[in-house]
């Protein structure tokens, strides 16, 4: 079965297709051993910047976190 987008939303895909795939691009460049970091950051930007989240995961990487676990409640304040 042929999905079909709504018009308003296939003229706002045509209008931004390039970026879009440039960003699906992006995404499928990580590597695996780095799809916990990312998901890591998904988690932490609704609730703060993009850059605070980015130093966090910084600081996660440093320690090991996905290998070694830890408390990190301290990072992540």
């Amino acid at each position: 079965m042929s999905k079909v987008l709504p018009l308003e939303l296939a003229t706002l895909y045509d209008l931004r297709r390039d970026e879009i795939l440039e960003r699906l691009a992006d995404f499928a460049s990580v590597s695996q051993d780095q799809w916990f970091y990312e998901l890591c950051f998904c988690l932490l930007t609704p609730q703060s910047s993009a850059l605070h989240a980015n130093t966090v995961i910084e600081k996660l990487k440093h320690l090991n976190f996905q290998r070694d676990g830890q408390d990190v409640l301290h990072i992540l304040r």
